[in-house]
Parts: C-alpha cells; sequence; structure tokens
C-alpha cells in the first residue's frame, strides 16, 4: 500500500472534475464551497481508500465479481448474498495508513465534533443517477472510534440488497466502490429539500420547497409530510403556494444517534415551518446555485441557530435532477379517469396515468402479496422498498412529500406516484380497480389508463429483497463503537 497516496481530502479542495475519487455527493459539497455558497466544513475518505482496504483484506476480486445480482436468483439467495457480502466487509480493519489520514482530518475539525458521515459513491448524484437513499448515511458521530466504524457501515453498505438491485435496474457495471463524506453536523431547527425546477412538471420557471422541523432525515426518508413552498423565479419573486404538511415529531442534533423521535408542541402543528423570508432567502439561493451548475439542481438544506441570533442557512447537498416531468411517460394512457371522483388525494410526485388493483403493504416484509401491474398503497416507501416499487403500476402512499428519496426512485423509475394521501391505506379497498394520476395527485375508481410496465430487472428477481439498512432511507445515527 503506497503511504503516500492522499486518502482524505478536504471538502474546499474539491469541485466537479473530482467525482471520480470522491464521488458525486463530495464532489458537489467542494463545488459549492468553490462557488461562495455557506457549506458546513469536512473532508472526505476517497473511494481509493475504500479500494485498498478490500484489496488489503483480500476481498476485492470477490465483491467485484458480484457488482450486480445474479440472474435468476431468489429472493432468499439474494438477501443472503447480501447479509455475507456486507459481513466480510464488516470485518476489515481500516488499514494503519489509512486510518491514521483519517484520525488526523477530523482532530483538524476540532475537538471529539459531531459529525454527519455520508457515503459517496462515483456515480451517485450524478446527471442521470442519484442512487437517492441507497446508500447508508449517519449524522451526530462524536469521537474516533464512532467514526471509523460509521466508515465502514458506509462501506458495508455498498453491498445491501437495495444498492444491488438498484445497480442492475440502472445498468451500472463497473466495479462498486464507495467515497465517504465526513462534515461538521448542521444542527438544524428546520431542514429539507429544494428543487430548481418543478420536478412534478418539469416547469423551469419555479422553485418547490419542502421542509420540516428538526434535522432533515424525515424528509428525505419521507417519515413525515413536509410544508411544500412554490416560488416564482422572476424577480420579483413571489411565493406562488403554500401547501401545509403534517409532523408530530422530529429528530433533534445532538440526540440522532439514539433514534428517537422528539414530539413536537402541539401549538407547533399545523404552523409554517419557514417564514417568507426564509422561503425567499433559500429561493436566491436555488436560482444562484442553477446558474452557477448550468442545470436544474435537487438541494438539501439547513437552517441553523446563528452564533449572533437569529438563524443561518446552509446547504449540505446539491446533484443534477435526474428526472423531470413529463420525461418519463409514466403510464401514458389516454387520460380515462381523471374526471372521475377522486377516492383518495395527496401530493403527485411522479406524472403519469396507471391503473391496477390496489395492494396495501404495511411493511416490506409483505412484498410477496404485491403481482406485476398493481398499485403499491402504503404508508410509506422507502429506497429499501426498490425491488417492490419497480414492480407497482403506480405507488400511493400516506405520508412524504415530492422531494423524498422515495419519491425521487420513483421518477426515476418512471412510475407515477402520489404522496401525502392521508389515509389513504384506510380508505382505498384490497383488490379494487383504481387509476392513479401521478400529476393531479389523485386516485379515482376503475380503471382505462395503460398500467406502467414493470422496470427491467435481473430474471426473476426477488419481489421483496429490501436492504438490511434502517428505516428512514438509509439515514440514521451513528453505530454502536466497534468491540
Amino acid at each position: 500500500m503506497p503511504v503516500a497516496e492522499n486518502w482524505v481530502r478536504s471538502l474546499g479542495e474539491l469541485g466537479l472534475g473530482d467525482a471520480p475519487s470522491v464521488g458525486g455527493k463530495g464532489a458537489n459539497l467542494g463545488e459549492l464551497i468553490r462557488g461562495g455558497f455557506p457549506v458546513p466544513g469536512g473532508f472526505v475518505v476517497t473511494k481509493q481508500a475504500y479500494l485498498a482496504a478490500v484489496d488489503a483484506a483480500g476481498l476485492r476480486d470477490r465483491l467485484a465479481a458480484h457488482a450486480l445480482p445474479p440472474a435468476g436468483a431468489s429472493e432468499t439467495e439474494l438477501l443472503a448474498l447480501a447479509d455475507e457480502l456486507r459481513g466480510e466487509v464488516a470485518r476489515i480493519e481500516i488499514p494503519e495508513e489509512i486510518a491514521a489520514q483519517i484520525v488526523a482530518a477530523y482532530a483538524g475539525l476540532g475537538d471529539d465534533r459531531r459529525v454527519a458521515v455520508r457515503s459517496s459513491a462515483p456515480a451517485e448524484d450524478a446527471a442521470d443517477t442519484s442512487f437517492a437513499g441507497i446508500h447508508d448515511s449517519f449524522t451526530d458521530v462524536e469521537g474516533t472510534r464512532n467514526l471509523l466504524a460509521a466508515i465502514n457501515r458506509c462501506w458495508q453498505s455498498l453491498w445491501s440488497a437495495r444498492a444491488l438491485t438498484y445497480r442492475r435496474v440502472q445498468g451500472v457495471t463497473e466495479e462498486p466502490s464507495v467515497a465517504v463524506v465526513v462534515q461538521l453536523m448542521a444542527d438544524s431547527l428546520s431542514a429539507g429539500v429544494m428543487f430548481t425546477v418543478d420536478p412534478r412538471t418539469g416547469e423551469t420557471d419555479r422553485i418547490v420547497i419542502e421542509a420540516a422541523r428538526g434535522l432533515g432525515e424525515v424528509v428525505v426518508g419521507g417519515q413525515v409530510e413536509p410544508d411544500t413552498y412554490v416560488v416564482g423565479k422572476a424577480e420579483p419573486r413571489q411565493i406562488l403556494d403554500v401547501h401545509l404538511g403534517a409532523q408530530d415529531f422530529q429528530f433533534v442534533a445532538g440526540h440522532s444517534a439514539d433514534e428517537v423521535p422528539e414530539a413536537i408542541d402541539a401549538a407547533d402543528r399545523g404552523r409554517r415551518v419557514l417564514d417568507d423570508a426564509q422561503v425567499l432567502a433559500l429561493a436566491r439561493l436555488a436560482v444562484a446555485a442553477e446558474k452557477h451548475y448550468g442545470a436544474p439542481q435537487d438541494m438539501e438544506f439547513a437552517w441553523c441557530a446563528a452564533p449572533g441570533g437569529g438563524q443561518e442557512v446552509f446547504i449540505v447537498q446539491s446533484r443534477p435532477i435526474t428526472t423531470l416531468g413529463g420525461e418519463n411517460g409514466s403510464g401514458g394512457g389516454d387520460g380515462a379517469g381523471r374526471a372521475a371522483e377522486a377516492l383518495v388525494t395527496g401530493l403527485g410526485a411522479s406524472p403519469g396515468i396507471a391503473s391496477g388493483r390496489v395492494r396495501i403493504l404495511r411493511g416490506v416484509a409483505e412484498a410477496a402479496q404485491l403481482n406485476d401491474g398493481d398499485v403499491l398503497v402504503a404508508p410509506m416507501t422507502r429506497p429499501d422498498w426498490l425491488p417492490v416499487l419497480r414492480r407497482a403500476s403506480a405507488i400511493v402512499t400516506d405520508g412524504g412529500g415530492i422531494t423524498c428519496h422515495a419519491a425521487i426512485v420513483g421518477r426515476e423509475l418512471g412510475k407515477p406516484v402520489v404522496v401525502g394521501a392521508r389515509g389513504a391505506t384506510g380508505t382505498l379497498v384490497e383488490g379494487a380497480v383504481v387509476t392513479v394520476d401521478g400529476s393531479a395527485g389523485t386516485v379515482s375508481g376503475g380503471g382505462g389508463a395503460r398500467p406502467a410496465p414493470p422496470v427491467a430487472g435481473p430474471p426473476n428477481a426477488p419481489p421483496g429483497a429490501a436492504g438490511t439498512a434502517p428505516p428512514g432511507g438509509g439515514v440514521r445515527g451513528a453505530p454502536p463503537p466497534p468491540p
């Protein structure tokens, strides 16, 4: 192992051209810093560090041979293989030369600072593959031992069943590898996601912002229905629409590693998360970022307490929008069912119209009940559900927002998606034929629209191949320190 190798690189020295080494997430954070955007400091453990570690452990060839799920694998076989590969990576000891550079970089951030540890694969956050929520991330990681353990857990997530399936669906064939971003925690009072183009309709003259209280993982993970704000880009900018969400819990910075949600005061429920000034400040950043990149962006933000009082905003991620409304042609159809009375309504998260029989799933363990072409109805879907999502004709969820990981993946798969359809799992009838309009955000009785075809995957792909990562879109607190 070459001792002179730079296994760790500061975010401040990175730009888009560094994506092959530090992954899309790391490269974009560096590019934002170069552009003068407010970004928490940190560093990246390069993909070369991961490859050197698995090579030193004698695992590189074996892992490379399993880049994609084996053709014809059953659900049981895929889950067993994923568990086996993750277990082998879990036993890797980070080589001394690499660990020393990580420890030094961490010390440079301050004494045992709390950090977010986030996977950043080379193909992640690219123009055509988001890998949204496919790999793991961790918040509130504190201390050297916990940091090294979290980095190894990010490496493990490269070999989950959902990651294997996503690579197959997207046709990613290069040797799997992953960098890891280590970034100072943004102790957000509120956080969320914004798109510089309406992801549902493709309208380029508006910005869509979703926000919730506390840490942003509840938005990207679809655990709550966030507030939605629509802002016109043209000067003078105006807030065109405000849709209040539903949130009764939050994760609070400093305690998210415990994975214990904190109840929101009843007086704050039903009140706007962001005021007009915050919404317009985010819109200015969104327009500036789109201009900087020269392309529409999907960005994550965090509003934190400012040292001198008030609040300040940080951008913690930016990536190209992988799909825009109207591009995927989900479901097609002749519009049948549009005029029918809606059984439930929500937020249209992915355009298109498709019909099918209602299949209500309370958890991914029930995935075998879903037949190809059924309409999947669930309290919420997460990236772990990827093998299930690709077989559904349409997706309807009780909660979530249009910018959550599940909605992004649904758009990539070309499925009509309706989120935030409160009570859908209790209102819709199992086995009934319905038509889902992913543009209007409605579910109506009866059929008529052409069902969206299942996305291509490995022959006999397992219907319920869930990953072993936690709920919440692969985002949770720090793992326990190694023994």
